[in-house]
């Protein structure tokens, strides 16, 4: 993991001072020669070590972090409490976000013993012992797809206007569960929920089930996409339930009781920002940030990223007085079960200082993950060069 830490703090680094001009000597607002980059670069990864990322790791990872919950919220405290320490100037915001935490789900066949491990998703319509037929659909691409030139309207190619893609007719869904191989994401959902179907139960393609989430409202709805919140039942099982409930399938109609639970609504995130000021108040900075909150324990997603947040926050810091531009590091809540609803106000609230000051945004995710071969990278087109 160091070694990947160490990859991402040069690039940051390298943002904050590429192009810097000056001697290199340290005063306020000189800047750094291409030697000095490189000196401060190297200084900075000096100061990171193994031992110092594993405290940290620990000390995140003994909570679980759903967003909104009280093992968050302590690991935001940790972190702040760590930074504080260090002097770095610190904010915690606290703002309501409309938030879908998975409970439970069951899928059963009435009279038989199929009663499979289930769970239900982010963004999941709640129900209880919904019973119908079922319907195998097959997999994702056996989807019609959802035409892209009508913005907030959501309908279906086949359903489109003349001109759009000539598309097979699809299964009629009216009071029907259907099966589909796949992942529970919100293309799908919003596919199947236009269909017509009652209930949906996901087959995962691996012999696991992954929490996930269904909703294609980035952050709090508005009155333009509220609309999109999901309504749809939705279930996982592992590969080979869903093998067995098509073998049962292929003896005849297969009748599919399923229920599915989540807590849906209003809840108070903690945003936590931390600022190494540029040489004046408004020179430019970059943004980084990454997702605080997790599935349960979330070690390598996320809280491998946010040590190195951390890392590079406190290597910032020691050497703030290189620095032409300033860095703006954030621990992101609401990622998972609120897509994306964190860095969405985070932006609702800041619009005009990163449209005015901001020159980057760095993510942090998965870093850390065990017997990983290869670290990488992903950019827009002016930043291509560096990734």
């Amino acid at each position: 993991m160091l070694s990947r830490v160490t990859v991402v703090l040069a690039l940051t680094l390298f943002l904050v001072l590429e192009g810097c001009g000056g001697s290199g000597d340290g005063n306020p607002g000189s800047g750094a020669s291409e030697g000095g980059v490189a000196a401060l670069i190297e200084a900075a990864q000096a100061g990171i070590t193994v031992e110092a990322m594993d405290v940290e790791l620990d000390s995140i990872v003994q909570y679980h972090r759903l967003s909104g919950s009280p093992g968050e919220i302590a690991a935001v405290d940790y972190l702040a409490r760590t930074l504080e320490a260090e002097g770095i100037q610190v904010k915690v915001d606290t703002f309501l976000a409309f938030i879908s935490d998975p409970v439970s789900a069951t899928v059963e066949v009435p009279g038989t013993d199929f009663a499979p491990e289930a769970i239900t998703v982010s963004g999941s319509g709640d129900v209880q012992n919904l019973q119908a037929p079922l319907v195998d659909l097959g997999g994702l691409g056996d989807l019609p797809p959802i035409l892209t030139e009508t913005g907030e309207r959501l309908i279906l190619d086949a359903d489109g206007p003349s001109g759009s893609v000539e598309l097979p007719p699809y299964p009629n869904l009216q009071g029907r569960i259907a099966l589909v191989t796949g992942q529970p994401r919100p293309g799908p959902v919003t596919q199947l929920t236009l269909m017509g179907a009652a209930g949906v139960v996901f087959v995962n393609p691996e012999e696991r089930l992954n929490d996930l989430t269904t909703t294609s409202v980035w952050g709090t709805p508005s009155l333009r996409d509220y609309h999109r919140i999901p309504t749809l039942p939705v279930a996982q099982v592992k590969r080979s339930d869903g093998d067995r409930l098509r073998s049962m399938m292929a003896a005849g109609t297969v009748q599919l009781r399923m229920s599915t639970e989540t807590r849906t609504g209003w809840k108070t995130l903690h945003l936590l920002v931390a600022t190494i000021p540029g040489p004046t108040p408004d020179a430019p900075f970059v943004l980084a940030g990454g997702h605080l909150d997790a599935w349960y324990f979330g070690g390598s997603d996320n809280a491998g990223a946010n040590v190195a947040m951390l890392e590079m926050a406190r290597a910032f810091f020691r050497h703030r007085n290189q620095l032409r531009r300033g860095l703006v590091v954030a621990w992101w809540p609401g990622h998972s079960n609120g897509l994306y609803a964190g860095s969405t106000w985070f932006v609702d609230q800041n619009f005009d200082q990163l449209r005015r000051r901001a020159l980057a945004y760095v993510n942090f995710e998965g870093l850390g993950q065990i017997d990983a071969k290869r670290f990488g990278a992903a950019a827009t087109a002016s930043l291509s060069e560096l990734a």
